[in-house]
Order: C-alpha cells, then structure tokens, then sequence
C-alpha cells in the first residue's frame, strides 16, 4: 500500500500522518522484524545495516518509482563488490528497484543514485558516512544532551535508529515518524561534516565546555535553573552552528541567569589570562562586536578543534590502511 506523505510538511521530510502510521501499524512491524532478521543473518556493519532500514522503509512507503539514476548506465563493478542485492532477499523489492540496484556497489550507491523525497544533505551523509565509518555512530536509543555532547566533543556525530516495535507506528519526540527520523539525524551529520572549518571551530567549542560543565558551580547552576538548562543542553547537543554563534547563545543563557559573571570566569581561565580575547567575548552581543573581534574568538577555537581533527584524520588513515 503506497502512503502519502503529510502535504503540511516539507516534502523532504517524509513525514506521515499519525492515521496512516497507526492503519499501516503491521505492516511496519513486520518490516522491522525482516530487517532484524536480516541483520542477524547478513551480519550487517552499522552502515549496512542503515542503509537496508533506509531502503526498505523508503520502498514500502513509496511504492513507486522512487530511485533515479543519475548516470544513465551503472559503474562496471568488475571487482564484484557487495552491493544492496547482498544485504537482503530479491522479493523485498520490486524488479525495477532491483535493476537500478543490482549492479551498483554499495560504496557508490548515493554518489550514483537520487531518492525521490529525500534530501541530498541526507544522501551527503550516507556517502560520508560509507568512505568514514568512524565519524558517525550507529544507536538504537534516542541519546541524552550528556552522551551527544561526549560523540560530539571528539567530532562525531549520531544517527538514530528506532527499533522498537512499539514506537514504529507512531512520532518520536512527538515530531517525526522513525524514517524522518533518520533522515533529519542524516542531515545534521551533513551539516556538521559539509563545513570543516565551522566543524573545527564547534569541535573546539566542545573542547572548552568539556573542561568545565562537571564543575559544581554549572551542575547546580543546571539543577537550579530549568531556562538555563534547556539552552545549555541545546547549545551543546543539539545546535549546529558556526562558533561565534554559539558563544553568543551561551552568553546570552549565563546572562539570563543573572550569571554573567560565572562565565567570563571560566571563560578567564579558558583563556588564560589573554585579556584581548576577553575584550572580544564581552564585546558579544553588544555593539562593541564587529568582524575583528569575532574573527578573533573563531581562530581561537578552531585552534581548539584543529588538534582533535588532526587526530581523527590520522585515525583514519591508519584505519584505512587495515591496521
């Protein structure tokens, strides 16, 4: 049965109306369930075992012709690579999906193809994701702001899927169904990956907040102010932006709180005395700031992120090259 997709949401999205998730409950948690068994019996990797939760759920809820190639005619795979046909049994899919699959090797499966209805900040990532298996991490449970912010600090970012059956027919956080889900997860890997300078700079951000957010002033602080604490989480878990932003919205949390002076402490010692960067983080949120200033404060924390970048990269070179 083909669903159609909420025409009140962005197309993208791919979100259902509640009615149809609750019609269709069965038909979801039988498709679970063959992907579970699948990944059991294929052994997926985390990759793998995305892609085939991404393909099957995007299959039985388009029913249509929803891949389209973007060159005429698939690569040769002349090493004979796994492809999409490998991970799953042939009746999964109907024959037209499978022709444009068949041949298509799994490394090159969203450089080569477009799916009807999804981003290609999504497909970015999926790519991303295949040629860097360790930036992004694989979980079956929605994380807390603690465990994203402990991913994050280190330059990875989290991909969600949902497993249970009992939350398959239904929104999660109230917002998406479990594809969309995914989906809005895959494109914030995109949007953290897609721009390695502002990563750098968010990187080095994390850096300077995991020195201090243990400390007993910001726990009671956390415990104390619910406003304060919703911002705090946000800022550190959830909010992808360059990182001058990003001071600026903590700035502006501290000082609600009426605890300015708590963060250009810690910020002092972040600093280390340097009382020109300090000059500029006061300069915040006022019209003293200007591009000099701001520019200042990014060079710093990009210098903060370079160095856990520089090891993620070696990480990966040494990974690759099958130690």
């Amino acid at each position: 049965m083909k669903l159609s997709l909420n025409q009140n949401q962005k197309r993208k999205e791919l979100i259902f109306t509640l009615d149809e998730l609750k019609s269709n409950s069965e038909y979801f948690k039988n498709l679970l369930h063959t992907i579970l068994k699948y990944q059991n019996l294929f052994e997926y990797n985390d990759w793998e075992m995305t892609c085939v939760y991404f393909t099957l759920f995007l299959n039985k809820a388009r029913k249509d012709n929803y891949i389209l190639p973007k060159n005429r005619k698939p690569p040769l795979n002349i090493d004979h690579q796994k492809t999409f046909l490998d991970l799953i049994e042939r009746g999964d899919l109907d024959e037209k999906i499978i022709l444009k699959l068949k041949d298509r090797p799994l490394k090159s499966l969203f450089s080569d193809l477009a799916f009807k209805g999804v981003s290609q900040s999504a497909l970015n990532a999926m790519q991303f994701w295949y040629d860097h298996p360790n930036r992004i991490k694989l979980l079956y449970h929605i994380p807390d702001p603690h465990e994203l912010f402990q991913y994050q600090v280190n330059g990875v970012r989290v991909v969600t899927l949902i497993i249970d059956p009992r939350k398959i027919d239904t929104y999660i956080l109230k917002k998406r169904d479990a594809l969309s889900f995914l989906l809005h997860d895959l494109e914030h890997a995109d949007h953290f990956f897609s721009h390695p300078l502002k990563m750098i700079g968010q990187i080095g951000f994390y850096q300077s907040i995991q020195n201090y957010r243990k400390e007993k002033w910001i726990v009671d602080l956390l415990a104390s102010d619910p406003t304060f604490q919703q911002a705090f989480y946000y800022i550190i878990s959830d909010m992808n932006a360059y990182v001058v932003h990003m001071l600026k919205c903590l700035k502006s949390a501290f000082d609600k709180a009426q605890q300015l002076n708590s963060f250009y402490l810690w910020h002092n010692e972040i600093y280390n005395q340097n009382q020109e960067l300090l000059e500029c983080l006061s300069a915040l949120n006022s019209q003293s700031s200007n591009a000099k200033t701001e520019e200042k404060l990014a060079l710093f924390y990009e210098d903060l992120g370079r160095e856990i970048e520089d090891k993620n990269k070696a990480d990966q070179k040494y990974s690759s090259a099958g130690y």
